[in-house]
């Protein structure tokens, strides 16, 4: 399994799959949304990128319901037995719309928001001590890097890890 960051892959349950939409799509899901003519202004190799660290972000945080539809693929969806929140069933051959939703505004966030850490040197800290050294954070200032609408599509589809912040912090207040 060698996922690529330069080009979508698409392909429903592929061991080399980086993407759950397309960018065609993602751009059709965004065209009437006067907040999103700046992100689709971006060039699409921009576009593309920040579609993959999406899906990267999304598939790390879901724990999804039912299983994988194949053992060999590299994204978590497509599912077997997969049961939504609301009781729809899914067929192990379908990514779900609501899954590509979450992708699209996970993108759109990634592109238009800062989920860098404040400088030490500008602002974000309530405390700090020279002694032992020491740094507090304030916590208004501490970057989400998911956004709550993805978080919403998400939750339809398993239960969103807002602990695990090893591999993607997320920080919801």
């Amino acid at each position: 399994m060698s996922i690529s960051f330069d080009a979508l892959d698409t392909t429903i349950g592929g061991e080399n799959s980086n993407s759950y939409g397309t960018l065609e799509e993602l751009k059709a899901y965004f065209a009437n949304r006067s907040e999103a003519s700046t992100f689709l202004a971006m060039e699409d190799d921009e576009l593309i990128a920040r579609m993959i660290q999406a899906v990267m972000i999304n598939d790390t945080l879901l724990t999804a319901f039912g299983t994988l539809a194949d053992g060999e693929q590299s994204l978590q969806f497509p599912r077997t037995d997969l049961v939504d929140r609301h009781g729809r069933e899914y067929e192990d051959t379908v990514i779900p719309e609501k899954i590509k939703w979450a992708q699209f505004e996970q993108a759109k966030y990634l592109a238009t928001n800062s989920i860098s850490l404040p400088s030490i040197l500008t602002q974000g800290f309530s405390e700090a001590k020279m002694d032992v050294m020491s740094i507090k954070l304030s916590k208004e200032f501490i970057p989400r890097k998911v956004s709550f609408d993805a978080i919403d599509y998400l939750e339809l589809f398993g239960t969103v890890s807002e602990g695990d912040t090893k591999s993607v912090m997320l920080i919801r207040y």
